[in-house]
């Protein structure tokens, strides 16, 4: 019976010591570095000697999900990046404090890398965007203006169509002025 006592006290220290905050200093005494493990995902805190939030990152598995600059917590405006499992970069961009997107924010393929898209946004609105081909050229670009722009390319950089609200142009692969079809940017 008195094994079992003991057991039963030592139990759930061994269970649940694993997800206890972790904790570093600076020689200084101010907090360096605060851990929040939460099964495989580990949040952490890094702060300046001065005891000022400096980044946070988040794991799972030992594998990068996410990297931010700035006070999450009272945020003026922050910056973050974003990965999938495997650590490939997602997306990156800023936060107002109303946790609103500022800014450039860049998006990227999941699987191979490459950059997707670029917007710029303005208190969560979207007020120009660009889109790439994989071998980086521009695909798309959209510029909200008065009157509002959208612009096709082809891969090898000419233009191939331009719409606005009142009109709208077109042209072939060898920069010709043609005739405006239905056209699709992947026609």
């Amino acid at each position: 019976m008195k094994h079992l006592y003991i057991i039963l006290l030592v139990l759930p220290l061994i269970g649940f010591g694993q997800f206890d905050t972790i904790s570093e200093y600076y020689p200084n005494g101010e907090l360096r570095l605060k851990e929040f493990p939460e099964g495989e995902y580990i949040l952490k805190n890094f702060y300046l000697e001065n005891g000022e939030l400096s980044h946070v990152i988040t794991t799972k598995n030992n594998t990068l999900i996410s990297f931010s600059i700035g006070d999450l917590y009272n945020p003026e405006r922050y910056f973050i990046r974003e990965f999938d499992s495997d650590g490939n970069l997602l997306r990156e961009g800023d936060y107002d404090d109303e946790h609103r997107k500022q800014g450039l924010w860049k998006y990227y393929h999941e699987e191979e890398g490459y950059l997707l898209s670029e917007l710029i946004f303005q208190n969560n609105e979207l007020i120009r965007s660009k889109s790439y081909y994989k071998s980086g050229g521009i695909l798309e670009e959209f510029v909200k203006s008065e009157p509002l722009i959208f612009r096709v390319f082809y891969e090898t950089g000419y233009l191939k169509k331009i719409w606005t609200k009142d009109s709208e142009r077109c042209w072939d692969e060898n920069g010709n002025q043609i005739e405006c079809k239905f056209l699709h940017h992947w026609n």
